[in-house]
């Protein structure tokens, strides 16, 4: 007997304890995404210098770099406290090629040349393993892309190929001089034109050279003036062969595809020349249909055109780098477009050894300049924006995958004149259930009136020449609300990106809008600790001393806040260094296998 209850007792030990680990682990997974914020503050130190942030979270005087680091840092930074994150650079290296040009208009020729280029090699040797071979138009990290599932890949050199597509097409070494000629028998040659500024893109283009060349191409890479090249010789812009040039996407919007060309180097102006009649119809159906899946269909063929075509051999998507501490705090969100420093890692982080859901501790940023203004239509600097993204809310949101989805919206739909022959053909409305519990710092309701007002004050707004501030605003021609948490929007188009024109604008309070003005917007300088700053966001500003740092509350009336809200110490360990949220699960346990032990054995005993 005594033997039984030994065995029993030991089982239901391990049992507690596995028992109460099932359950943490089976909540986290449940957690829903929205549900946050669980610090008590955030502060952001303002330290000047990629050395001193360095430092200070080396000294633990930060837990976070609101910043990337250079890649020098990541070996020293990488010890048990400090954690070094990778995300991807939305945006790519590529090499334009001058496709109005003979014999650059020939696209099986383009595709040789990408055929031959070792990617690859571009990653590992000229960035030392700090970026990935690319192909796609759109970057891995845009929800979008089909980088990895596209039919094409251009990753490895595949000479092989590219000599067979260069003999078919007719371009040969007739004359025996070590250079193929024009299927005509004409000479020809390729220039490859970088920024002498770029010491990546000078590897880079005698790589091209290099590669070339060993397929028996005349080509010459040649380095230009960055700043005289565009003035000094606009003549050559319409008789390029080859330039290579770089792009940042700062969101994950896709409507410039339907352009591409204008778009290939912002810089210079450069235009591939390049067009497809089946790549236009497909963008067509990209920024007119109002269906996520009919514009995501739409993405996925484009990019299939263009890797078959090959107007631009995108090379390669570099990687940046961030840096975190991990001794006091779990929880950080590696962000598809922004990284670690981000506001979903502000909203989702919390204390290490806490019981999930339990609220609590300061997260510090060490940001390398301080914001310039509070005023949200101004700014456009993204450490100003790391601090008012915890201020101000939106319709929607962009989730740490990079998909949009609803934030003050608890849902939302698309109608047009199929739907519904009341709305004008060409016309599309998007109708929103707006939270019923949302509410301003100040403790007023946040209401679909508030989000109509702030929509319709920028599209309204403008320059002092008479320039709409908001030109992506235009289309919409009505904004109403059907009740306190009903609003309609009407736009003279159809598109689905309308949903991101508008739903990712900071929403304003009416005192705000009532300072700001129509024409003098540009001059709202608030002051964020006034009472009159009404803002709705899961913090709130507590104090503010320039040049030093600011600190934000935690807002405790925000409408998203976790249902556990114990707000504890750093120490949260209880009996034997354990939570009270385990201690309870483990209690729990012990009960019912108690009972459940006393059960079995007497009806062992009875069967005896």
């Amino acid at each position: 007997m005594r033997g039984e209850i030994l065995q029993l007792s030991v089982l239901l030990l391990l049992l507690s304890a596995s028992i109460s680990h099932y359950h943490i682990i089976d909540y986290q997974v449940s957690e829903s995404l929205y549900s946050g914020p669980y610090l008590d503050s955030i502060r952001y130190t303002f330290i000047e210098g990629e050395d001193q942030l360095f430092l200070a979270i080396t000294d633990n005087e930060i837990d976070m770099i609101g910043d990337s680091i250079d890649p020098n840092f990541v070996i020293p930074l990488e010890d048990s406290s400090i954690e070094v994150s990778k995300r991807y650079r939305n945006g790519y290296g590529y090499m334009a090629l001058n496709c109005e040009k003979y014999p650059f208009n020939i696209s099986e020729f383009r595709q040789a040349i990408a055929y031959a280029i070792d990617k690859e090699l571009i990653c590992d040797d000229i960035w030392d393993g700090l970026a990935s071979p690319h192909d796609s138009l759109l970057p891995r990290n845009n929800p979008f892309s089909i980088e990895g599932s596209a039919p094409i890949s251009y990753y490895e050199d595949n000479n092989e190929s590219a000599i067979t597509i260069f003999d078919s097409l007719g371009f040969l070494d007739t004359d025996s001089d070590g250079f193929r000629e024009l299927p005509n028998g004409s000479e020809f040659d390729v220039r490859i034109d970088y920024a002498s500024t770029s010491n990546m893109a000078a590897e880079i283009c005698q790589l091209f050279e290099q590669t070339l060349q060993s397929l028996d191409i005349n080509a010459t890479a040649i380095p230009y003036d960055w700043y005289i090249y565009p003035t000094e010789y606009p003549e050559y812009f319409e008789d390029f062969d080859m330039v290579f040039a770089s792009r940042n996407f700062p969101s994950f919007d896709l409507r410039w595809m339907k352009y591409p060309n204008p778009a290939v180097s912002p810089v210079f102006g450069i235009n591939v020349s390049w067009s497809n009649s089946s790549y236009d119809e497909w963008a067509n159906q990209l920024t007119s249909s109002v269906t996520y899946t009919e514009v995501e269909d739409a993405a996925a063929e484009m990019q299939k055109i263009w890797l078959e075509e090959c107007p631009l051999i995108i090379c390669y998507q570099n990687h940046i780098f961030h840096a975190h501490r991990t001794d006091r705090f779990t929880g950080f969100v590696n962000d598809a477009l922004s990284g670690i420093p981000d506001f979903w890692t502000n909203y989702r982080v919390r204390l290490n050894l806490k019981p999930l859901g339990q609220q609590g501790g300061t997260l510090r940023w060490g940001l390398p300049l301080e914001p310039d203004t509070f005023n949200p239509l101004v700014s456009s600097s993204q450490y100003t924006w790391d601090i008012l993204d915890m201020l101000y809310d939106s319709l929607m949101k962009r989730s740490p995958s990079g998909n949009t989805i609803p934030w003050l919206a608890a849902n939302y739909t698309f109608t047009t004149f199929e739907d519904n022959q009341a709305i004008p053909e060409g016309h599309c409305q998007i109708a929103f259930d707006i939270l019923d519990n949302a509410t301003w710092s100040n403790g007023d309701p946040l209401t679909a009136e508030d989000i109509r007002d702030s929509l319709l004050h920028y599209r309204n707004s403008y320059y002092f020449d008479g320039t709409p501030l908001m030109p992506e605003l235009q289309p919409l021609v009505a904004a109403y609300t059907l009740a306190t948490n009903q609003l309609v929007l009407e736009f003279n188009t159809t598109s689905y990106w309308h949903l991101y024109t508008v739903g990712y604008k900071p929403i304003l309070h009416s005192l705000s809008l009532q300072q700001l003005g129509l024409e003098d917007w540009h001059d709202w300088k608030p002051a964020p600790q006034a009472d009159e700053y009404v803002t709705s966001g899961p913090f709130v500003v507590d104090e503010f001393v320039p040049g030093e740092y600011i600190l934000l509350i935690r807002n405790p009336s925000y409408f998203y806040q976790p249902a556990l809200n114990d707000t504890a110490s750093n120490d949260s360990s209880g009996f034997f260094g354990i939570s009270s949220l385990q201690q309870l699960a483990i209690f729990g346990t012990l009960a019912t296998v108690t009972i459940a032990a006393v059960v079995i054995i007497i009806r062992r005993k009875e069967d005896s």
